[in-house]
Order: C-alpha cells, then sequence, then structure tokens
C-alpha cells in the first residue's frame, strides 16, 4: 500500500472515501507531480505484490485443506476449523510424516538382528484399555465414590481397537478418521450405529471404525504379574510366557456410540434395591501396530500386536496398570480359534463361547485359514494374517505374551527395529500435546462421565 508516513506538520496526508492517498496530497507534500506519480507506481507495485501474495497465501490454503480432507475426511475438515465442540486444537495436528509413514501398511523393517526376517505392517492405529467395575449397590458407590480399588472389584477388562490405516478392506478405510487420531468421527447421519454382527457382510458395507476386545483374565497377559500375584502363567513355555483368552466383542464403524454404552448405568430390583454398573474407566491409551513376521518357514510366522503408550506417562503408572498387565510398551502374538471345533488350551473357558455366538465363516474362509471345512477339520488355531477376519464378532483369540521384551525390534517386539521408534515417537508426541480431556473427548467422553483417574495410576 502508499506510504501513510506523517508529515511535516505531523497530519497524514489526505485519503479518498476508500482508504487510498489522493494524488493531489501526495503532489503537494512531495514537492511535484513526478515525486507524485513516483508513490502511485509505487502504490501500484505494491498493491501487485500483495494481490501475489494473497494468490499465494490462498493457494496454500487450498493445499492445506486437500491434505487435511485427506487425513481427516471432507466433514472433518469443516469440523477441525469450526472446532464447535471445543476440543483441543492440538488433537487435529498430523504426525510427522517420517513418523507416521514408517508404520504404513505394506511398510516392512528388519529386526534388531542382521538376520532376522522382515515385520511387514498390517495395521496401525489408537488402542485404549479400559475397565469397567462389578455391579454395587447405588448406596455404596454413592457414599464411598470408589468403585473399584483392586482387579477384584473389576467386572470385565477390553481393549479397544481404532484402526486408522490397515490392509483389511473393511478396517481403517473411514474418509472421517485422521492419521492422528483426532476426534473427528462423528456418527452416520447422526444415528447410533448397531453392532456389526457375527458375519462380515456389515463390516464390509459401512467400514470398521473400532474393534473391542474382551479380555479372559480381565487383564493382558503378563507372566510377571501373574507370578507376582501367586498365580501359575498358563500357555506354552511356562513361566517364560502367559496365553490370556479373549474375544472380538464389538466392532461398528463410529466409535463414538461407545460413550453411551461404556457410561454408568442404573436400574432397581425388588430385593437389592437400586443397583450401579459403573461406567467403564480408561486405564491406558496409546497406538498399536499389527504386523507379520515373514520367516521361513510359512509355520513359523507370527501375527502379534504391539503398543507403545501415551496415557499415563511412565512416571505416571501405578498399581492400576500393574494389576491390568499393561506396561509403557509392549507385544503379544495373536492366534485365531477355529469356530468349527470345540474351544480347550489355557486361558479359554470350559467351553468357549457358545457356538450360536462364535464368529460365522464361509467354507473358503475357513479352509484358507485353518486348512479344513465347515464340518470341523482343520487346525484348532491359526494366524489372522487375513486381518479382516478380526472386523467381527464372535472371533476368539489367544493373545500371547513372552516375559523378556525389550524396546528393540524383534521377534518378542512386533515390530523392526525403525517400525519400533516410530511407535515410540509417535506414542511420544501425544503425551507432550494431548491433555487427559484431549483424549476422552476422542471418543465423546468427558472426566465426568468416565472418570479418568487411573489414567494417573489410581483405582476409581
Amino acid at each position: 500500500m502508499v506510504s501513510t508516513r506523517r508529515k511535516g506538520n505531523g497530519e497524514k496526508p489526505a485519503t479518498d472515501g476508500k482508504g487510498n492517498v489522493k494524488l493531489d496530497s501526495v503532489m503537494q507534500s512531495k514537492g511535484g507531480r513526478d515525486s507524485a506519480e513516483e508513490q502511485q507506481n509505487l502504490g501500484k507495485s505494491e498493491q501487485k505484490v500483495g494481490a501475489k501474495r494473497r494468490q499465494e497465501d490462498e493457494e496454500q490454503e487450498a493445499k492445506q485443506e486437500k491434505a487435511q480432507k485427506k487425513h481427516y475426511g471432507a466433514s472433518a475438515a469443516s469440523d477441525g476449523h469450526a472446532n464447535a465442540t471445543g476440543d483441543s486444537q492440538k488433537a487435529q495436528e498430523v504426525p510427522q510424516p517420517a513418523q507416521d509413514a514408517k508404520l504404513s501398511p505394506g511398510k516392512e523393517d528388519a529386526g534388531a538382528g542382521q538376520d532376522d526376517a522382515p515385520w511387514e505392517v498390517l495395521e496401525k492405529g489408537h488402542v485404549f484399555f479400559f475397565y469397567r467395575p462389578k455391579v454395587k449397590s447405588a448406596h455404596e458407590v454413592d457414599q464411598s465414590g470408589k468403585a473399584a480399588e483392586s482387579l477384584d472389584d473389576v467386572q470385565n477388562a477390553h481393549m479397544l481397537l481404532l484402526p486408522h490405516a490397515s490392509r483389511s478392506e473393511t478396517a481403517g478405510a473411514d474418509a472421517t478418521k485422521d492419521s492422528n487420531g483426532s476426534d473427528v468421527q462423528s456418527a452416520t447421519n447422526g444415528q447410533q450405529n448397531a453392532a456389526a454382527g457375527t458375519t462380515g457382510d456389515k463390516a464390509k458395507q459401512d467400514g470398521v471404525g473400532f474393534r473391542v476386545v474382551r479380555l479372559g483374565k480381565k487383564r493382558l497377559p503378563a507372566p510377571e504379574v501373574a507370578i507376582a500375584n501367586g498365580q501359575q502363567p498358563g500357555g506354552i513355555g511356562g513361566d517364560s510366557s502367559e496365553t490370556v483368552w479373549s474375544v472380538v466383542a464389538d466392532v461398528g464403524p463410529d466409535p463414538a456410540v461407545l460413550a453411551g454404552s461404556m457410561g454408568e448405568q442404573r436400574y432397581n430390583t425388588r430385593t437389592q434395591g437400586e443397583r450401579v454398573v459403573g461406567p467403564s474407566r480408561p486405564a491406558g491409551r496409546g497406538w498399536y501396530a499389527l504386523s507379520l513376521h515373514k520367516s521361513e518357514p510359512p509355520s513359523s510366522r507370527q501375527v502379534r500386536l504391539s503398543f507403545s503408550i501415551s496415557h499415563p506417562s511412565e512416571d505416571e503408572f501405578g498399581n492400576v496398570q500393574s494389576q491390568l498387565g499393561l506396561t509403557p510398551s509392549g507385544s503379544f502374538s495373536l492366534s485365531m480359534r477355529n469356530p468349527t471345533l470345540p474351544s480347550t488350551g489355557a486361558g479359554a473357558p470350559p467351553a468357549g463361547l457358545d457356538e450360536s455366538a462364535r464368529v460365522q465363516m464361509s467354507e473358503k474362509e475357513i479352509q484358507d485359514t485353518f486348512g479344513g471345512d465347515a464340518e470341523g477339520n482343520g487346525t484348532r488355531y491359526a494366524r489372522p494374517e487375513q486381518i479382516e477376519l478380526l472386523d467381527r464378532e464372535g472371533v476368539e483369540l489367544l493373545l500371547i505374551r513372552e516375559a523378556a521384551q525389550t524396546s528393540k525390534g524383534g521377534a518378542k517386539t512386533g515390530t523392526g527395529e525403525e517400525q519400533a521408534k516410530a511407535l515410540k515417537e509417535l506414542a511420544t508426541a501425544d503425551a507432550d500435546r494431548l491433555s487427559t480431556h484431549d483424549v476422552l473427548a476422542q471418543l465423546k467422553m468427558t472426566a465426568k462421565s468416565n472418570p479418568p483417574n487411573a489414567l494417573e495410576g489410581q483405582w476409581v
């Protein structure tokens, strides 16, 4: 714009109604038409520069919006600008590509040893760990304000997976999820989404935005925890590993619906009065990666889930995390049970799931996965290399974890060395930028609806 520096008498040069300096005023102050023309030409030049800069800014904004839509989806980009819900702006940031790219599905990375077979990433996303207190009387809960003081007071524990990028044909394909797990998911047309059912049809139709995995021992496999509690770790390897039975209890396209099902529920009974089903408490949140160890022969391969916790910080880990078998980072292998065969093995209930509640698989899927048929032939367990099989209710899994694990990549960590580093970096970045409020807001929860005390290591 044309300079508006004060004249010698302390007054600004005259301007027209649009704020532009009048030519006559410039002539009087600068001593003639030549000076005025120079000033006018200078003004035009600056206006051109300003217009060019505005155009560049608009182009840059368009690029950013396009990139945002790619990460968040069209509706999420709008939500990110409006921020109408008051969620933290930090939750809208995108992770550094160098960190994110190393965990992209299809990427391979070797372990710490020179001869280690590569690990191929099948899926990445956010992981939450919840516990729910046992049913108690309303009077007891209202008086004490605390529903659980140990694992004995816990009704069940769950692992929640929010896939953000996946090799699965049904998971991680929802355009409303960003690669950083920001709170940008919304219920389809404002409706509450029902569970996906026991077949893959609904998963293929709606996409899978979350999986709720119920943990059979109300905790993760952790041989050290079992021994510390005077228990005998179950599973192959004696005390050096532990196996925990689990089941995919719920799947659906939109994790926002979980805020309702994980909230407090009250009901009345004739004999015991008002009873309270306490809300689920978050005890951990971080990043996870599902990876395939491409070792030879193929029978030696394994699929593992590796995680790195962002909340709570390692300094805030307490008795809650210890009893739930949760560590700042860890990994366990997954084995999927053949739904056509009776359940056996350490950690599994005497009869497993009722046959009507088990996952339904086509004969081809059973043949491809277990080498059997619908009549019950084939192996009893298999690696879920086709991870879209996890996108269904009723999938029974064995989670197997070894006692000796390191932070470096390798056969017991479920990642290559660079992948393990990237997983840790993503969790650390989230720990630095996200508050407890941000973590709860990601699932449309609040501190009032789902007490977050356990994220500081305290039972509640």
